[in-house]
């Protein structure tokens, strides 16, 4: 017969860290995969191993012929002995955290008292210290979940800086940088992963609009849409966003007349999951963006024109004179902002469906 060991596995929950889980495996399983292997892995590798093996024991399912305290002695013990060389590291003290839910769980209005008591008898020195990381990861919970509206507000880097900050704030950055280190990780894969898609689109000529629209769609789903980061960041908005940035997508939207690209873009929008009196109020915006520009276009020619002829003061008096000509009061006096810090606005690309 198999003897199965309780150990731990990795689950990702809302507050972006990676926690435990419990799960069963025979013991010819785990040696066959390396899970109790040799003392010759990487220190990092040892501490994954260490979190993995971490667990409340096959007891805990007994626990009705077991009393609280004796639980406490047995699970204080297993603690001990399975976290010895590990127990210093931030990861697996913040790790902990699960077996605490687990006891609050099995044992209602005692099981926080029953974890900082097996913590207290297996790391005496460090318990205050291991509880102080748990707090904060705690503290770090609720403010994800009270800040998810105003995080909704912000833009991708906005939010991601916030949230950065907040883990600094609680942990330092050494120890957020540890903690969150298989986050970084996933991200950098799921970028790798759009930024491939996004690649293929780019030059995706003939392939059919809906059909670009379609696959950048699945491409953010696949890689943000059960993830933390695609509910704050919206993946619709940036999906959008992606899209209409697409060289493309821009090209042929360029080769339509106005009429035709407006149709397109309003249904690129529903497409995308825009809500139709949302797609109007857009509409009107982009038929304003497209006057914006005609005069934007017609300035710059102009414009060069007079460099070309003036200098100076002389230069300057006349380019007031074309602002204005072409724009309102508070545009040309922005505009004329703009270009003295050496920002050419009608210089920049026009990106259809987005300015």
């Amino acid at each position: 017969m198999k003897k199965i060991i309780i150990f731990a596995s990795a689950v990702f929950v809302a507050g972006g860290i990676t926690y435990l889980s419990f799960q069963s495996q025979s013991e010819n399983e785990i040696a066959r995969d390396g899970s109790f292997g040799s003392g010759n892995m990487a220190p990092e590798i040892e501490q994954k191993a260490a979190i993995k093996q971490a667990a409340i024991p096959e007891v805990l399912k007994k626990k009705g012929n077991m009393a609280p305290d004796a639980l406490v002695e047995q699970l204080s013990r297993k603690m001990r002995a399975q976290f010895a060389d590990s127990i210093n590291s931030i990861v697996v003290q913040v790790s902990l955290k699960d077996m605490r839910v687990g006891l609050e769980s099995e044992f209602p209005g005692q099981g926080s008292q029953m974890f900082e008591e097996i913590l207290r008898r297996a790391f005496p020195e460090l318990a205050d210290q291991i509880l102080l990381a748990i707090a904060n990861m705690d503290a770090y919970d609720e403010w994800l979940v009270d800040s998810y509206l105003d995080l909704n507000d912000m833009n991708a880097v906005a939010k991601d800086n916030t949230v950065w900050n907040k883990r600094i704030e609680l942990f330092g950055e050494e120890d957020a940088r540890l903690i969150w280190n298989e986050e970084i990780a996933q991200d950098q894969q799921r970028e790798r992963n759009v930024k491939t898609v996004m690649t293929e689109l780019n030059t995706a000529y003939d392939m059919p609009l809906e059909d670009r629209v379609y696959t950048m769609q699945v491409a953010m789903q696949d890689n943000y849409g059960d993830t933390p980061e695609g509910l704050l960041m919206g993946t619709a908005s940036v999906t959008t966003q992606m899209v209409f940035r697409l060289d493309s997508v821009q090209k042929e939207l360029a080769a339509m007349e106005a009429d035709e690209r407006q149709e397109t873009i309003n249904q690129m929008r529903l497409q995308l999951g825009f809500p139709e009196d949302r797609i109007g109020v857009l509409a009107e915006q982009d038929k304003k963006n497209d006057e914006m520009w005609d005069k934007g276009n017609a300035y710059m020619e102009e414009r060069e024109a007079l460099v070309a002829t003036y200098q100076g003061e002389d230069l300057e008096t006349e380019l007031d004179l074309l602002r204005l000509k072409h724009f309102d009061d508070r545009n040309a006096y922005s505009l004329k902002q703009e270009e003295a810090l050496g920002m050419m606005r009608y210089e920049r690309q026009r990106i259809y469906g987005l300015n």
